[in-house]
């Protein structure tokens, strides 16, 4: 709006004396609380949040003092207190903890930043505010700054609303962005009291005034839109959008919808299925005809749906307008349905870890993502290199997808704070990949790789190629040669407390990673991040059984009606799958189809949304209608009558990861239809190839001999066998009972413990000692970089027991690790109650082992104590 027309809407409003009282007393119980000269001697816990509600933070955000500044977390403060009573800066992956000097340090810089900004303040030197380096998010800083000097500023944090105002009053001589928003609220204070409109006015009745007026969330959506048309998603037509001031969409363009703008959805769908227009045209276009004014939209470059890692990027925000007495527009021969707009920011480049926003336009109704969409700081980009990092976005897609991310590959490979852009993420996965002779990292450091989508064909060596095109200055570069080479099937044995069980956790995301991995709390992070994925573990006991193992029958708990039972695959038979999955899709040239998941719930939602009772699923002849989605099932109701039928959605899966009908008797032709469906939803997706790396998959099966192998295995103990499995020189398929055809494959590693004391190799299945490599792991006396406590008499226990048991039922160095350094404690409560059992409560025995190992018995004890040793 104008300011003459601004200036208008002022003689309209009114704040009551009591309010304009209310809030001021507000404001003076903070500064009573807090005095301004007082704040310099503030401690930690009378500053942060997390402490309890006398602190200085606390106040800031909870008491209704002037503005608030909800939304985020306590990091805003630049540092905060969490849970755990420990003190922390940032947040997420730049998550620190601060202790000792440097906590002290930290919280020092951020009282004498803010005791600067007051004085900055108080002598009107505004400008100089920005020099300071301060953690505090703009709007608490803002806040401080109001609440000691209110007459300066206008009561307002957000910095959307400031620079809308702003522009309105014609700001003059300072960038309108959120970097600016204290010295443009500044500003705009100054400007505004200048005007005899607002002479009088208290600085209650301003801020309120430029609040009310420029902000109305209870009226304002949020939404995403998309930039790129065509079937491949190849087409950015971002830059047409900021030419002609617009967002847009091109579904149905041929189509003038100008008399359902502003409808409700059910009239835009229903005309549109009138057209013949398909699904995605009426979710895209039911939310662009209700975009309304004063909407705000972030339009993304790229977004991903669920299920996937998540990954949005973002170019502008806009706020809808009305020009010209319109806001939609028709354009059949340029960009088809346009909605005039105002761009607050754009061109800009921000991503976000955000998944779920895979589709044309979404509404927005989680206020954690609007916040941290629409009020994060955006760093403005030129049009040429907006275009650039499309293209690189777009290479990333191509090679990453079920890789690293490239967040964690930006971490690892060039550090936390190398800047986030573009093509360098392919870089890095080359230098993740390839050794590089020399130190040539920093070169990616803030430089585009830039390559155009259509050369990107997922195959490393190609885009290693294209690297060394662009930055000749690599070299030779050659594959690294120090890939790891792990039996398929390998057993670790021996006594307890030598590491079995720990070790396969450093195994297990060794073969994962495919590298040596030195650290065990490197290798913890990534076998937790993968178990349930890559990597499954078990324990095996007495009761163990093949239909635990591989598949069987069990019954059905969700259905209430009737005693029925389902076919339940067991842990071996799912990574199997999992894995045969991966290593047969790695091998297929690229395909443009979304995964089951994303296609089902598309299909779905209108459903489980309520926006349909019934999904109509047409056959040959006649119809039938879903009407019911289960965790596991799909219930439909015939034409004729009758609503208790169901299909199984694992089935579907499995049909539509084949492109076939299986063939189960009675239902394949209900399920034909269905996946008919899903198959021309999953492949007129945005056309993007989905490029499948081979991945190695673990399964880990402790104490493996206390099972009955054979009973366990069954059929399969020859299928484990390395020349057996899916890519062995004579692969063999199984039929499991049920039917289902069943391979071992070639990238599933099966690794398994066995306690010597607990049964002795010589009696375990011989057809397993076969097929499995076994490592011992017996008593270590010395570790690189980890203490063992008591280590001599740890040597002497060990010698006592192999020379009457043998090596098998030694004690394991783990019982003299960790924390516990206490002996005596050590001894009385693991190491004898151990020993005893070894000699099946033998006190003479026992007795003679601890004496010959130098260790004090007490007298007349049982069970067994020892007092301390001999030295």
């Amino acid at each position: 709006m104008s300011l003459k027309q601004l200036n208008e809407k002022s003689k309209e409003f009114n704040l009551s004396q009591e309010s304009i009282d209310n809030r001021e007393n507000g404001r003076l119980s903070f500064v009573s609380k807090f005095p301004l000269n007082e704040i310099k001697d503030l401690s930690i816990d009378q500053y942060v949040q997390g402490t309890d509600e006398n602190s200085f933070c606390y106040w800031l955000e909870f008491k209704k003092i002037l503005f608030g500044i909800g939304g985020g977390n306590a990091s805003k403060f630049g540092v905060y207190k969490a849970k755990d009573g420990k003190y922390y800066t940032s947040y997420g992956k730049n998550k620190k903890e601060l202790s000792g000097q440097e906590l002290d340090d930290f919280f020092s810089n951020i009282k004498s930043g803010i005791i600067q900004a007051l004085e900055y303040t108080k002598n009107d030197q505004i400008n100089k505010i920005q020099e300071i380096n301060l953690p505090l998010w703009n709007m608490v800083l803002q806040k401080i700054l109001s609440i000691y000097f209110p007459d300066k500023f206008i009561t307002i944090g957000s910095p959307d609303v400031l620079i809308e105002c702003a522009r309105d009053i014609k700001l003059k001589g300072i960038d309108l962005i959120p970097e600016n928003s204290i010295q443009i609220n500044y500003e705009c204070k100054k400007a505004l009291s200048s005007l005899p409109e607002y002479k009088d006015w208290s600085y209650e009745k301003i801020g309120s005034f430029i609040w009310q007026t420029y902000l109305d969330d209870t009226k304002r959506d949020f939404y995403i839109i998309g930039s790129k048309y065509g079937d491949h998603a190849d087409q950015d037509v971002f830059p047409e959008m900021l030419k002609k001031e617009v967002i847009a969409t091109g579904f149905a363009s041929q189509l003038n919808l100008e008399e359902f703008y502003l409808k409700n959805h059910s009239e835009i769908t229903e005309y549109l299925s009138e057209q013949g227009e398909d699904s995605k045209s009426y979710s895209a276009l039911k939310y662009f005809l209700t975009l309304k004014v004063g909407d705000r939209i972030a339009i993304k470059a790229d977004g991903s749906p669920k299920g996937q890692k998540g990954f949005l990027s973002i170019v502008g925000i806009a706020e809808v307008i009305e020009k010209n007495g319109e806001t939609y527009r028709h354009d059949p021969k340029g960009l088809g349905h346009l909605i005039n707009v105002k761009f607050i920011k754009a061109p800009v480049y921000k991503e976000f870890d955000l998944g779920g926003y895979g589709r044309t336009i979404h509404k927005l109704s989680k206020p954690d993502h609007i916040d941290l969409i629409f009020k994060s700081e955006y760093s403005p980009v030129t049009v040429e290199d907006l275009n650039n990092i499309h293209k690189e976005v777009r290479v990333i897609y191509a090679y990453l997808k079920n890789s690293l991310s490239h967040r964690k590959i930006q971490s690892e490979v060039l550090g936390e704070d190398t800047p986030a852009r573009g093509g360098g993420f392919l870089a890095m996965q080359i230098l993740h990949e390839y050794e590089i002779e020399g130190d040539k990292k920093g070169v990616l450091n803030n430089t585009p790789f830039n390559v155009e989508y259509e050369k990107a064909d997922g195959k490393y060596l190609e885009a290693l190629e294209l690297l060394k095109k662009y930055y000749p200055e690599f070299g030779n570069v050659t594959k690294k040669s120090n890939e790891m080479n792990f039996p398929l099937n390998t057993i670790l044995y021996g006594p307890p407390g030598t590491g079995k069980t720990y070790n396969t956790v450093l195994r297990a995301a060794e073969i994962i990673e495919n590298r040596k991995i030195d650290s065990y709390d490197e290798a913890l992070e990534i076998f937790k991040a993968n178990l349930h994925d890559q990597i499954e573990f078990i324990t095996f006991h007495q009761n163990y059984s093949y239909e635990d193992f591989i598949q069987g029958l069990r019954p059905d708990t969700e259905n209430d009606k009737e005693l029925t039972f389902e076919r339940k695959d067991g842990v071996f038979k799912v990574i199997s799958d999992r894995a045969l999955k991966n290593i047969t899709s790695s091998e297929q040239p690229p395909v443009a189809k979304k995964t089951f998941e994303e296609t089902f719930n598309v299909f779905v939602n209108p459903l489980v949304e309520g926006e349909v009772e019934e999904i109509e699923v047409k056959m040959k002849k006649v119809s039938y209608f879903i009407t019911a989605i289960t965790n596991k099932s799909i219930e439909f109701r015939k034409t004729s009558g009758g609503t208790e039928h169901t299909l199984s959605i694992s089935t579907l899966r499995k049909m539509y990861d084949a492109e076939s009908v299986l063939d189960i008797q009675g239902l394949s032709s209900y399920y034909s239809p269905l996946l008919d469906e899903l198959l021309k939803i999953g492949k007129d997706s945005s056309g993007k190839k989905e490029i499948v790396q081979r991945k190695n998959y673990v399964i880990i099966i402790d104490e493996i001999n206390r099972a009955n192998i054979s009973r366990v295995f069954g059929e399969l103990i020859t299928l484990i066998e390395p020349d057996k499995r899916s890519h062995g020189t004579i692969p063999l398929e199984a039929r499991l009972p049920s039917g289902d055809p069943f391979i071992v494959p070639s990238n599933l590693f099966i690794i398994g413990t066995m306690n010597t004391a607990d049964k002795s190799i010589a009696l375990l299945d011989i057809a397993l000692r076969r097929r499995f490599e076994f490592e011992s792991m017996y008593p270590n006396y010395e570790i690189v970089g980890q203490e063992i406590y008591d280590v001599e008499i740890l040597q002497k226990i060990n010698e006592q027991i192999i020379k009457s048991k043998g090596h098998d039922f030694q004690i394991g160095h783990a019982y003299f690790m960790g924390e516990n350094k206490d002996l005596v404690q050590r001894m009385n409560k693991k190491v004898i109650p151990l020993l005893l059992e070894y000699y099946m409560n033998d006190e003479k025995e026992v007795k003679g082992i601890l004496q010959s190992s130098g260790l004090i018995i007490e007298e007349n004890s049982w069970p067994l104590r020892i007092t301390g040793t001999n030295d």
